[in-house]
């Protein structure tokens, strides 16, 4: 635990990790640049970073990314219903 941080929260913005991974499911260009920006662990809310990294496996196993297979990927994950 960093001894600054003093037990804070981090920074979250929700609205924020949502445009994200909707810009994600849009744009598979989008998905390149942010693969190289982001981690999972860049997400505050678990969930999302679930999301971005079936989105990430997807797109570089040359899947289609849409709502339709990451709705598949995260079922196959034991994730969907979150």
């Amino acid at each position: 635990m960093d001894p600054n941080n003093q037990g804070l929260v981090p920074a979250q913005n929700r609205e924020a990790e949502m445009a994200v991974l909707g810009a994600m499911l849009l744009s598979e260009d989008a998905i390149g640049v942010v693969a190289e920006t982001l981690s999972a662990a860049d997400f505050y809310k678990p969930l999302h970073g679930r999301m971005f990294t079936a989105i990430v496996e997807l797109y570089s196993q040359g899947e289609g990314v849409d709502i339709v297979t990451l709705g598949e990927a995260l079922r196959q994950q034991g994730t969907l219903d979150e």
